[in-house]
């Protein structure tokens, strides 16, 4: 079985925190607030996903220190169309 990468339908980002430890709470709530325009969760800490495009979330947020942005994508397993007997 092989994984494969797809880019979700609507557009959504990943903000992950870069650092060895997770942020604290203020951190994140600094974050969030930044966000405010566009729909934000933390989904676990030092991960925050955002509703919205790259070039949105980069409007709103400017430069952090210690957050990486990435596009969100799914992975999931690609099974056989077919089941193949032998």
């Amino acid at each position: 079985m092989t994984m494969k990468a797809q880019h979700k339908k609507s557009p959504s980002c990943v903000l992950v925190y870069s650092d060895d430890r997770d942020p604290s709470r203020e951190e994140t709530a600094e974050v969030l607030d930044q966000l405010k325009p566009l729909p934000a969760e933390e989904v676990v800490p030092g991960t925050i996903r955002v509703k919205g495009s790259m070039t949105e979330v980069r409007k709103c947020l400017g430069d952090l220190a210690h957050w990486q942005l990435a596009q969100e994508k799914i992975f999931r397993l690609n099974p056989p169309h077919k089941a193949q007997l032998r």
